[in-house]
C-alpha cells in the first residue's frame, strides 16, 4: 500500500527533475537545427546536475555563433587580403615604364632584351592567374625573381649583382605567390645607391630543430633609419593599417599570418648607408613531404 501511494509522488519527481529539463533541453536543441541561434534556456533547472547541462548548452550554442562569426570574418580578410595582392601587383605605372622601356629597345634594335622583357611580362601574369590555389612552391616564384632581375637590369645596367644561396629542399615549400617578389622588387625601387653597385643576396634555408623555414632578402644598398623601421614594424607589420602606402609589405605581412599562423613572423635590420635585410619566418615541416614521397 504504501508502494503505491508512493508511484505519483516518484513520478512527479521524476517529471518535474528529469523530463521536463529534458524536454526543454530537447527544444532548445531543435531551434538550434532550425537555425535559430540566438536561443538559449534562460529558465533556471531543478537540480544542479540539469542546471549544469543547461549551461552546458548555452556555452556550445555561443561557441558555434562565435565560431561562426570568427570563420566569416577570415573569409572575408582573406578575400580583402586577395583582392588588395591583385591591385597592388598590376600597377599601371609598372605596365607603363615597362612598355615604354621595350619601345626604347625596339628602336635601338636590342632585340633579345626586348625578348627577355616580353617573357617576362608573360610570365609574370600567367603566374598571378594561371591558378585559383593561394600557395605556389617557391621553385616557381624564384622563377619569376631572376626573370625580374634579369629585366630590371636593362633598366639599372651595372647598378647591382644578385647571389642566389638557396636550399633546394626549399623550393618545394608552398608560398603565397609574390611573397619574395615583393621585397626584391623593393630593393630595386628604393634601395639602389646612385654611383656605387648595389649587392643583393636572396636566401632559403630549412632549420630542422625548429621546423621552420626562413628567406632572407639582403641588400648592401641605401638602409632605412631607425625611425623608418619602426613606422615599418608599427604600421606596416600590424593588421590595423589601413593606409595606401607601402601597401606591398602590409600585404605580404598579413598573407603569412593568413596562411601560416601566430608563429610565422617577418622581421627587419636596416642601417642607413649600410643596408637592409628582410628575414620571412615560416613553419612547415619538411619531414611530412619526404614521408609522402617514401609512400
Amino acid at each position: 500500500l504504501i508502494f503505491l501511494l508512493c508511484v505519483p509522488l516518484l513520478f512527479v519527481f521524476l517529471h518535474s527533475h528529469f523530463i521536463k529539463p529534458l524536454g526543454k533541453l530537447n527544444y532548445a536543441h531543435n531551434q538550434i537545427k532550425l537555425g535559430n541561434q540566438h536561443y538559449r534556456i534562460t529558465e533556471p533547472a531543478n537540480t544542479i546536475e540539469m542546471q549544469e547541462t543547461f549551461d552546458s548548452f548555452n556555452t556550445m550554442a555561443d561557441n558555434i555563433v562565435n565560431l561562426k562569426i570568427e570563420n566569416l570574418e577570415k573569409e572575408l580578410a582573406k578575400q580583402r587580403i586577395e583582392l588588395r595582392n591583385i591591385q597592388l601587383q598590376i600597377r599601371p605605372h609598372f605596365l607603363l615604364n615597362t612598355f615604354n622601356l621595350i619601345c626604347i629597345l625596339v628602336k635601338k634594335k636590342r632585340t633579345e632584351e626586348v625578348l627577355d622583357l616580353v617573357m617576362y611580362l608573360s610570365d609574370y601574369f600567367r603566374y598571378l592567374f594561371r591558378s585559383k590555389n593561394d600557395m605556389e612552391l617557391f621553385s616557381k616564384e624564384l622563377q619569376l625573381i631572376k626573370q625580374y632581375l634579369r629585366v630590371a637590369a636593362i633598366r639599372y645596367p651595372r647598378r647591382f649583382e644578385v647571389i642566389y644561396d638557396i636550399e633546394p629542399e626549399t623550393e618545394f615549400v608552398p608560398v603565397p605567390p609574390m611573397l619574395i617578389h615583393t621585397f626584391v622588387e623593393n630593393i630595386i625601387r628604393h634601395a639602389l645607391k646612385e654611383d656605387e653597385l648595389t649587392h643583393i643576396t636572396i636566401t632559403s634555408q630549412y632549420e630542422y630543430e625548429n621546423k621552420m623555414v626562413v628567406f632572407r632578402i639582403i641588400d648592401d644598398g641605401k638602409g632605412m633609419t631607425e625611425e623608418e623601421i619602426e613606422k615599418i614594424k608599427k604600421l606596416y607589420f600590424s593588421a590595423n593599417y589601413t593606409g595606401q602606402k607601402h601597401v606591398g609589405l602590409h600585404n605580404t605581412y598579413m598573407r603569412v599570418k593568413h596562411f601560416y599562423g601566430e608563429q610565422a613572423n617577418i622581421e627587419v635590420i636596416s642601417k642607413r648607408g649600410v643596408g637592409t635585410c628582410f628575414t620571412i619566418y615560416i613553419p612547415y615541416n619538411l619531414e611530412d613531404d619526404y614521408e609522402i614521397i617514401d609512400s
